[in-house]
């Protein structure tokens, strides 16, 4: 009684070490070593997405077709794809990087285009109602709740001036001063592509386009959406017993009333 444990026989099945068994060495949490793990948790979710987004261009690059007569592989067309979607790069300067003629160029990103379009679109979804609440961010929830469904916007992509006048007509963008074509794009609160509508000409409005589409078939009663000014379509979500937030208008008003100042700043807070 009373040796130190060290002593004890270790080949007894009832020996345990009590001495300097690493409590002493034990340091207590700090800010900094907080701040670290939660670093290395940050750096470890941006590894994640790297490695997923990776793992799906891999996949997709495995289902291009190679084309005939082409120097290009699959690997080739694909990066070359992306350089024209993402940098918007002229086709006289990627047919002199990748070393073949313009012609090919602009085959490979049709061809490209058009797979990407196949194979990808299913990765745009209309997500469930409880998906969305379970993952509702805070700033959402302290003003909204969880009623927040969508944030919705339309975007608007240049075109070549178009040979036809009425489809030129249809297709010039008062806004831009170009010819477009318009989109409807809706974000859940999590920042994540939920909707897009099909293409219309630049001339449509958003109200028309938005009245038009297939969105209001997406509402469920009760959903909250929120857009920016120029979405005059609250009569129009509000059928499917759905709530349209838009920031206040000061045309025609001294100034803004307490609701709407009060209104105006929730949505600029999310």
């Amino acid at each position: 009684m009373g040796s130190p444990s060290k002593l004890y026989d270790h080949t007894n099945p009832d020996w345990i070490s009590t001495v300097k068994m690493g409590h002493l060495q034990h340091k207590l949490p700090t800010a900094a070593s907080r701040c670290e793990r939660f670093d290395r948790n940050v750096q470890r979710v941006a590894k994640k997405k790297k490695q997923e987004a990776a793992a799906t261009l891999i996949d997709f690059q495995n289902k291009l077709i190679k084309l005939k007569r082409s120097a290009l592989g699959k690997f080739q067309q694909m990066i070359l794809s992306l350089m024209r979607l993402r940098l918007n790069m002229p086709v006289s300067l990627l047919s002199h990087i990748f070393r073949v003629s313009p012609s090919t160029v602009s085959k490979v990103y049709s061809c490209t285009v058009d797979a990407m379009y196949v194979y990808l679109r299913h990765m745009i979804h209309w997500p469930e109602r409880e998906d969305l609440r379970k993952t509702m961010p805070m700033a959402f929830r302290k003003h909204y709740q969880t009623k927040v469904a969508v944030i919705i916007d339309c975007f608007e992509i240049f075109i070549e001036r178009l040979s036809g006048l009425k489809a030129r007509a249809q297709t010039w963008s008062s806004y831009k001063h170009s010819n477009t074509v318009k989109y409807l794009i809706g974000i859940t609160p999590q920042g994540v592509i939920s909707y897009i509508s099909e293409g219309w000409g630049g001339r449509v409005s958003d109200k028309y386009l938005t009245e038009h589409s297939d969105f209001l078939d997406c509402l469920l009663p009760g959903d909250v959406v929120l857009a920016v000014r120029g979405f005059d379509i609250a009569d129009s979500i509000g059928s499917v017993c759905a709530q349209l937030q838009i920031p206040a208008f000061t045309k025609g008003k001294c100034q803004l009333s307490a609701n709407e100042v009060e209104s105006t700043r929730k949505i600029a807070n999310v």
